[in-house]
């Protein structure tokens, strides 16, 4: 039988001291605090993806929707104009009259696209916390858009805040840096 003798007799020490395991236990959790860190940052950054996403499609539809109504292109642009701020957009109003949603309804190209607005406005508001647009014409037949929502779960302290108001247009008098803002240019 090998017995554990130091040279002067005495038992060598055979297992960890309490202080170690104290050790090892503050190592394993930091380490588990950081894994809980990048799991938060990474279900806040989905959000954020899963919003651009709705936003981009939303252009899309906007896009689609001035495609198809039939006009001369400059009358088109300008029948989708929509500049307000922020928070002047908290409410969409009353709904155009026609809607234009029947087969009944004769629509101008401007009643159309007043329907139009309406109803694509109102998907942003619904896709998008506090969703809302911004709209203005630009040169050659195509407009400039900002689809705008507010995003509770990145703050102000987001290293994306700045870089989110840079892309909000100075109309949209937007000082909350949890608002978020997407560009697109949309040729009609």
């Amino acid at each position: 039988m090998l017995r554990n003798v130091r040279s002067n007799g005495r038992r060598a020490q055979a297992g960890a001291s309490l202080i170690e395991v104290l050790v090892s236990i503050v190592i394993a959790s930091i380490g588990l605090l950081a894994l809980a860190g990048i799991n938060a940052a990474s279900v806040r950054y989905s959000k954020l993806s899963q919003y651009r996403s709705v936003a981009a499609l939303m252009a899309q539809d906007l896009a689609d929707r001035m495609r198809a109504n039939r006009g001369t292109t400059a009358n088109v642009v300008q029948s989708y104009v929509l500049q307000q701020s922020f928070t002047a957009q908290a409410s969409l109003g009353s709904a155009p009259s026609p809607s234009c949603t029947l087969t009944t309804d004769s629509c101008t190209q401007a009643e159309m696209a007043a329907a139009d607005l309406y109803a694509w406005r109102q998907a942003v508001r619904n896709n998008l916390p506090q969703g809302s647009v911004y709209v203005e014409g630009a040169a050659t037949g195509s407009v400039n858009l900002w689809i705008v929502w507010q995003d509770a779960q990145l703050g102000a302290d987001d290293e994306y805040s700045e870089l989110s108001a840079k892309d909000c247009h100075t109309s949209l008098g937007i000082n909350d840096k949890s608002v978020r803002c997407m560009f697109f240019r949309i040729q009609v």
